[in-house]
This record gives structure tokens, C-alpha cells and sequence, in this order.
């Protein structure tokens, strides 16, 4: 689906762009956190209502040169890969969809989505710049975290379980500590580990940015601020106008536009609602 313009400005030319990305949330948390503190959290692996993510992932071994001592040290890796994971902090937004260059879908008008996560349409979109939104999460998070960021693959996970194995030889075992290999299997399996999920979720078309935590250092719960890369505040079409002063507010001490969704004869229309 795509939006209904009955004018076009800066904030609809960009909501069409490649580089929107957006972000659904309640109203209480856009204004009292986001909004308020401009700041956005790292979400928890453990809080998700995915059982994909929020369950333990068993990870399975493979290799050869092993002998009796080497399987405790496999349990040792395993349990910190799923440690690694569980302190690992994530973003997720959702993207336009395009077929080769043409636009087919604007992320922000999927009304499952505000159903699920914008307050049943009385909620919030946040409009932000990925490239400028990257950047700043990367200025902010220190030494100790590294920063993974791609689209979602949905695919079935049985498909990919072998894929998912921990491959490691007797040498590795003895040569490389278990906290080492288990960071080197993250990153080596990120795309199994982060940025796949269950074909169920393909309509959300999601882009995920994911900060891991290096020796013991907890990414969920971190705080982004995001004054530069905010670039538009979309209000449900079920928004509560007793609202309104305060989106007023705080666009104004932002310098964010804010924008109103409107369905009407089958189709969404961005207004302007200022009166």
C-alpha cells in the first residue's frame, strides 16, 4: 500500500525514500521516553515474543580431533554463545518495500503493525534517516560492542539448522579460549543468529540493528539518542486528539514535523493536523 498525497513536502518525499525507517510504537512510550528523553532503547533478546529468540538455542557441534576433555569445553562455548545472545541489544524498524527501483510499499502504513505494536492505531510511527540513525548508535556505543545491521531473512529454521552448528576442531579447542570462540561463531553465524526469523513475520519487513556485547558487557538497555536522526512523527489514525498539545510541544522543541494518518474509502492519507 502506498500513501494518498493531497500535497507533497519534504516529509512525504522522504517517507518515500530508500533510507526511511520506521519505528511503531504506544503513545505513552513515544511521548514519556522517546520523545521526551530523545532517546531510543536497545530492546532484550529475552523480552521478545518470539520463541526463536527468547528460548535458549541448544547450539549444536560439529568437528573432528576431539577427545574425552574436549566435550565439557564445548558445553563451556555453547553456554557463552547463548549468554552472548541473551546480552545482546536490538532495534527493530520496518522499511519501504521496493520491486527492483519502483516503490510498492511505504513501511509506515502496515496496519498490522500499528495494531500489534501502535496501540491498536492510537500509537505512534517514528520516521527515522537509517544512514544517519547508524551512525549515531555507532558514536554512542563504545569499544566493547560491536554493531551488526542488515534486513531480516524470513525462512523456515529447521531449513537451517546444520547451517547453525558450531564448527570447531580439537586444535581450536586447545589453542583458542572459550569466550574467543564463542564471539568468532557470532559473528561468523550472524545471519542465523540475528536476522532470520519464521516466514509468519515476512510482512513487517524488518531491518534489525543489533549491538553485541563483548566480555561481559550487557548492550540491552542502552540508550541512543537520537536528535539528529529522527525526521518525522506519525500519529495513528485512532490517535487521541487530547494529545495533540503535547506532540505540539514537543515538535516544536525538537524541530520534528509531526504528520496525522487518515484512513478513509480504503486508503491511508497523511494530513496535517495542526487545528
Amino acid at each position: 500500500m502506498k500513501l494518498k498525497y493531497k500535497y507533497q513536502d519534504d516529509v512525504t518525499k522522504f517517507i518515500s525514500s530508500k533510507n526511511a525507517l520506521y519505528h511503531f510504537t504506544s503513545k505513552e512510550t513515544a511521548i514519556e521516553q522517546i520523545l521526551y528523553n530523545q532517546n531510543l532503547r536497545f530492546g532484550d533478546f529475552n523480552l521478545t515474543n518470539d520463541p526463536q529468540e527468547y528460548k535458549s538455542k541448544l547450539t549444536d557441534a560439529i568437528g573432528y580431533g576431539w577427545d574425552d576433555e574436549h566435550h565439557d569445553k564445548i558445553s563451556i562455548i555453547t553456554k557463552y554463545i547463548d549468554e552472548l545472545i541473551k546480552s545482546s541489544g536490538f532495534i527493530s524498524m520496518c522499511q519501504n518495500r521496493y520491486e527492483k527501483a519502483e516503490l510498492v510499499e511505504e513501511g509506515c502504513l502496515k496496519s498490522r503493525m500499528w495494531s500489534q505494536y501502535g496501540g491498536n492505531h492510537s500509537g505512534i510511527c517514528l520516521v527515522f534517516c537509517k544512514e544517519i540513525l547508524l551512525q549515531e548508535i555507532q558514536h554512542a556505543i563504545d569499544s566493547e560492542h560491536k554493531l551488526l545491521a542488515k534486513k531480516i531473512e524470513y525462512k523456515d529454521p529447521s531449513s537451517t539448522r546444520t547451517n547453525s552448528s558450531l564448527s570447531v576442531n580439537g586444535y581450536e579447542l586447545n589453542s583458542i579460549s572459550p569466550s574467543i570462540t564463542a564471539e568468532n561463531y557470532i559473528f561468523d553465524s550472524q545471519d542465523i543468529v540475528f536476522f532470520q526469523k519464521q516466514p509468519d513475520y515476512k510482512d513487517e519487513n524488518e531491518f534489525r540493528i543489533v549491538a553485541v556485547g563483548k566480555r561481559d558487557n550487557v548492550a540491552s538497555g542502552t540508550m541512543i539518542k537520537i536528535s539528529n536522526s529522527l525526521k518525522a512523527i506519525i500519529l495513528g489514525d485512532a490517535f487521541p486528539k487530547v494529545y495533540l498539545p503535547s506532540i505540539k510541544a514537543l515538535s516544536a522543541k525538537m524541530s520534528i514535523p509531526y504528520r496525522k494518518l487518515h484512513w478513509e474509502n480504503s486508503e491511508y492519507f497523511l494530513l496535517k493536523w495542526d487545528r
